[in-house]
């Protein structure tokens, strides 16, 4: 079995005709966190829609890789688009942080993309340097320590410009700079 049976080999042109969805997804993920009321429901609809076509995309570009972990990966982030979802109409059954789910699907994509030969390893690093950092949201106090470094300080800087406290804030967490 030659590397690029083992490790995947991506078409030419396949990634090309799909990025757009990916900008999509952050520029309606980041008017979700602005918009109150409707409006904000209906980005962050519309970003989890886009961030569902993401997650089957790097399923079929990683199932080429390995597929049993690119499955398992797009499990991770269905349920957390899931999650995050209902969370605006109060239908989540049970309280846990949707961005944990995100995190274990992007040290899963880290390692993919670290064990392809058609992306650098140090998108893989990266990657899955980010999901360590959603990972912190499983414990309030390590979300807190770690806070200048990881997506809490974004839900403070966001809340900022609509002048309310933040969810972290309202749950009696502060977020300050150690020093």
């Amino acid at each position: 079995m030659n590397e690029s049976t083992s490790r995947g080999s991506l078409p030419a042109g396949q990634g090309k005709d799909r990025g757009c969805v990916l900008p999509v997804n952050i520029v309606s993920g980041a008017l979700a966190l602005r918009l109150r009321g409707r409006l904000g429901v209906a980005s962050l609809l519309v970003a989890t829609a886009c961030y569902l076509a993401v997650t089957f995309l790097f399923y079929g570009i990683f199932r080429p890789v390995n597929k049993s972990l690119s499955f398992t990966a797009a499990l991770f982030s269905l349920v957390a688009c899931a999650l995050g979802a209902l969370g605006p109409f109060h239908l989540v059954p049970i309280p846990i942080n949707n961005l944990i789910f995100f995190g274990a699907y992007c040290l899963l994509i880290g390692y993919l993309i670290s064990r392809s030969i058609f992306m650098p390893r140090i998108l893989g690093a990266l990657m899955a340097l980010g999901g360590l950092g959603w990972m912190t949201f499983i414990s309030p106090p390590l979300a807190h320590y770690v806070s200048p470094y990881n997506m809490a300080i974004t839900n403070r800087v966001a809340a900022r410009f609509r002048r309310e406290p933040t969810t972290v804030e309202a749950a009696g967490w502060r977020l300050e700079r150690r020093t």
